[in-house]
């Protein structure tokens, strides 16, 4: 049951939280994300009003959000940070950077590839990308699990978007992608949008990594279309050295970061745990998961799911209003505004989550579902720009996630760090101690 807020009791539409003077919100919008977003979370209203150099809102109503991403999808723009000459540059001129009916066109044209029948193969690569992670593994040994999810996506990603290559083309894949990725982040931290003229990378190390990937990928283009037949890569498939980076640079922090969240809450939950290994034993018994037992793994996926929805991988979202509008909830948006939504601030709203702070994968079964609004969860966003990778992401995570509980058990072996909004930092952890389990997911003597 979701609770109701009647037009008698209904908060004020509209919440403010004080700001500094002159730079209002912009600071605490830089340098401590999270707790600016606590504080508007805790604060009441629909949609909290703040200043980050324009006037911005923050929304945290369903129906605000869907009207956004939706239903007025033609009034709210991506943040030039994300579609402009600069963004073009660092994800090449793909799904990602368009709009408009260009945008569109490229969608229909990409959506095919993404379908479970076609991502059969890329279902394998997780698997098998899982299973050589595991095997550098040591029982008794401590891993930072961050780095070594991270490290596991990468190498899945770059396995799944451009082929298991040479090991000299995969060493250039991967140090480039991880120097564009460093690139893509001050890009999109920076005070305003940067000048495409600017190189990418300030330090000659990674401008030289970048050109190298560059070079690395044209080749590989190359020689896949030279190819008669298609390999079970997306760049075999696609055929496009600029929508591959798109998927290569969006979605490997993505994953890495929902495994780290997913694996710290199982082992902060042995019940949960003990459940998911049942589920697994159940539908896989000793063998490794593939495609096929994607829609099986129904428990799996709702702990994922329940995961993306207290640590959702991107934390927030932002759009700016091409000219006035009128949000669902009441509040005038004058144009040129900008609209932060959140998903982290979206998924705790007690308004749809009950004891949102719980971990709790049960909310994602079919019964704690019903009735609930359709864009209360969005941790891939919604509407025309939902992440285009999500299926992909999504089937990655579930199978990855079974292999490694199959294969390993991690414990916690400190305090564990807080949710971070955006990239986690180097060194960030948790220390996890391995646990023995045979390579059939038995758990070993």
């Amino acid at each position: 049951m979701h609770a109701e807020v009647s037009a008698t009791t209904r908060t004020p539409a509209v919440g403010e939280i004080p700001g500094q003077p002159l730079v209002g919100h912009l600071l605490a919008f830089r340098r401590d994300r999270l707790a600016l977003l606590d504080a508007c979370l805790a604060e009441p209203g629909d949609v909290i009003r703040l200043r980050i150099r324009t006037p911005a809102y923050l929304l945290k109503r369903a129906e605000d959000v869907g009207h956004v991403l939706i239903d007025r999808e033609d009034v709210y723009s991506k943040d030039p940070r994300n579609v402009g000459p600069r963004a073009t540059r660092i994800f090449g001129d793909g799904v990602m950077t368009s709009a408009g009916a260009r945008h569109r066109r490229m969608r229909r044209q990409v959506q095919p590839f993404f379908r479970l029948d076609s991502m059969a193969p890329l279902a394998d690569i997780a698997v098998q990308s899982a299973d050589a992670m595991v095997d550098g593994w040591e029982p008794g040994a401590v891993i930072e699990l961050a780095e070594e999810m991270e490290r596991f996506a990468l190498r899945n990603m770059v396995s799944a978007v451009f082929g298991p290559d040479s090991p000299v083309h995969r060493a250039a894949l991967e140090t480039g992608i991880s120097a564009r990725r460093l690139s893509m982040t001050r890009g999109l931290s920076a005070p305003v949008p940067l000048p495409a003229f600017l190189p990418l990378a300030l330090r000659l190390r990674r401008r030289r990594a970048i050109k190298q990937l560059e070079r690395t990928v044209e080749g590989l283009i190359q020689a896949k279309r030279e190819q008669r037949v298609a390999g079970g890569d997306l760049l075999s498939m696609i055929r496009d050295g600029d929508h591959s980076m798109t998927f290569a640079l969006a979605a490997f922090e993505n994953v890495g970061r929902a495994l780290t969240w997913t694996q710290l809450a199982l082992a902060r939950h042995p019940y949960v745990g003990a459940r998911l290994q049942a589920e697994l034993e159940h539908v896989l018994g000793n063998r490794p998961p593939h495609a096929g037992d994607f829609e099986r793994l129904r428990y799996t996926q709702m702990v994922l799911a329940e995961s993306m929805r207290l640590w959702p991988p991107n934390a927030l979202l932002s759009r700016v209003a091409r000219r006035e509008d009128r949000l669902p909830t009441g509040t005038r948006i004058a144009a040129g505004s900008k609209l932060l939504l959140s998903p982290y601030v979206l998924h705790r709203n007690p308004i749809y989550w009950r004891e949102p702070e719980r971990f709790d994968p049960e909310r994602f079964g079919a019964e704690e579902s019903r009735g609930r609004p359709r864009h209360a969860y969005i941790p891939f966003g919604a509407g025309p720009r939902v992440c285009i990778g999500r299926s992909l992401a999504t089937l990655t995570c579930t199978l990855a996630l079974a292999r490694f509980v199959q294969r390993a058990r991690l414990e916690l072996c400190a305090q564990a760090p807080g949710y971070v909004c955006g990239c986690l930092p180097a060194g960030f952890g948790p220390a996890m101690r391995v646990g023995g389990r045979d390579g059939s997911g038995s758990t070993a003597p």
